[in-house]
């Protein structure tokens, strides 16, 4: 089944990456690095269409507390993407950056809505994580694929750039 296994895969480009995979049956992990270009952006979204396939109810945690930038655009489409698709989503879990929310993440839940959860305490979000997902520490301890944006994007997708 497409939305348990393999390894976690790493998209990056020479500011930035992105880890994404599936860490048990339904519950998508995502981790941000660096700065998030619109390239990266875009690779990331095409992997996590391909990752969500026909799956119809996931839990999702996100890591972006090591993303030190972001583009505007590639952010805008993250939030549409998760917007046509939020009636998947069980459960929206992230970890951002800093001690406290940012007037930029408040932002971020408010365009989404219901179920995001805003988190700044790593050990709260790792706890969260770990209980749907207890085998996660292992998975997010082995070897991962990488990649560069530009594998992951087809020819559509570069044009689009």
């Amino acid at each position: 089944m497409i939305e348990t296994g393999g390894v976690l895969e790493t998209i990056e480009d020479d500011r930035g990456a992105v880890t994404i995979g599936w860490l048990q049956r339904k519950v998508l992990y995502a981790r941000f690095e660096g700065e998030l270009s619109v390239e990266l952006g875009v690779a990331h979204l095409t992997r996590m269409r391909e990752l969500l396939g026909s799956v119809s109810a996931l839990r999702y945690f996100s890591d972006a507390s090591k993303l030190s930038a972001y583009d505007l655009l590639a952010r805008s489409d993250f939030v549409r993407f998760i917007l046509v698709h939020k009636h998947r989503f069980v459960q929206y879990v992230t970890l951002t950056w800093g001690d406290s929310q940012s007037a930029s993440s408040t932002a971020f839940a408010s365009a989404i809505g219901e179920p995001i959860e805003i988190l700044t305490d790593r050990q709260l979000f790792e706890q969260k994580l770990f209980r749907v997902a207890p085998h996660g520490p292992k998975k997010l301890q082995d070897n991962v694929r990488v990649r560069t944006f530009r594998e992951v994007l087809g020819d559509s997708d570069r044009q689009r750039l």
